[in-house]
């Protein structure tokens, strides 16, 4: 598909920044069943959640798992800033394991966005969908995507996917064609709570669903977003933040993120801004007169 081709991606504005959602895989099926993956969830739940966000679930399908994989670029007045790479090219090894192809820089094309303008990579953590993009080309053709950025990394997530244990696990080798050539190229920046990516975007740490998970408090003109990247991969883990997801590397730290971030939300009247969550992965958090909450989806 070429860049012409595509229709405008959904963005929002907040203050003087412009958040763009890129869906680099749209309408993914993962290949586990929800009850296999989201744990201690009622039956009854399901049926539930797919009548109020039907683009979550396959046709017909009440235990299926069908999400997108985005990317969200953000216009400061300074920097062009993409805060994560997404799935990859069809022959990287995540869009081979859900058997679809990433569309990363048709979309960035179709926004005037071309690789070398990219200043700023934020990565919320360092999943295979998450890193997709970081490289292209092959054999002695291999490079870096985008050849004028800094790579921001939170520094608990470098370390965490240094260890040995974490490529062992994998099918495909992630990290050394994927992270390690961040280190490589010299303009690697690991950073922590509270650093600046830009004066805008500030980092937040989010552990949990890895160890060293981030996102990024966006604020422009008393206006505000949280970039929450995989603390919440599904609306049942807003409306109960204590059910864990199978791969979570800590399910107490978690726990204690999807909590503080629904209280910050709440207390901000902040843009919710999710990885998971069906394009553009926008919305607000809701809550009723119990405090419980839902997230409704930006109109």
């Amino acid at each position: 598909m070429s860049a012409t081709s595509l229709q405008r991606s959904p963005r929002i504005r907040l203050g003087e920044l412009e958040l763009v959602s890129l869906a680099d895989g749209a309408g993914v099926d993962w290949p586990e069943r929800l009850p296999e993956l989201f744990l201690d969830v009622a039956p009854a739940t399901w049926p539930r959640l797919r009548a109020a966000h039907p683009s979550l679930f396959p046709d017909g399908e009440d235990h299926g798992w069908r999400l997108d994989v985005l990317c969200h670029l953000i216009r400061t007045p300074a920097a062009t800033v993409l805060v994560d790479t997404g799935m990859g090219p069809a022959d990287s090894g995540y869009s081979t394991f859900v058997g679809s192809a990433g569309r990363l820089l048709d979309l960035l094309a179709a926004e005037g966005v071309m690789p070398e303008d990219v200043d700023v990579v934020f990565f919320t953590h360092l999943h295979p969908d998450h890193i997709g993009w970081n490289r292209v080309g092959g054999g002695d053709e291999r490079r870096l995507t985008f050849p004028n950025a800094r790579y921001v990394v939170p520094a608990r997530d470098w370390e965490t996917f240094q260890a040995p244990e974490i490529e062992a696990e994998a099918a495909w080798p992630f990290v050394r064609d994927l992270i390690d050539p961040l280190a490589a190229s010299g303009r690697l920046e690991l950073v922590g709570e509270a650093d600046l990516v830009t004066p805008e975007l500030t980092v937040i740490e989010l552990p949990g669903h890895t160890h060293g998970h981030a996102g990024l408090a966006v604020a422009s003109h008393g206006e505000h977003a949280l970039v929450t990247g995989d603390a919440f991969l599904h609306p049942v883990q807003v409306e109960s933040p204590a059910t864990p997801m199978l791969r979570e590397m800590d399910r107490d730290a978690a726990i204690r993120t999807r909590r503080m971030l629904l209280e910050r939300l709440r207390a901000q009247e902040a843009v919710f801004v999710g990885s998971h969550f069906p394009a553009p992965g926008f919305g607000r958090i809701a809550f009723d007169a119990a405090g419980s909450a839902r997230w409704e989806p930006a109109r």
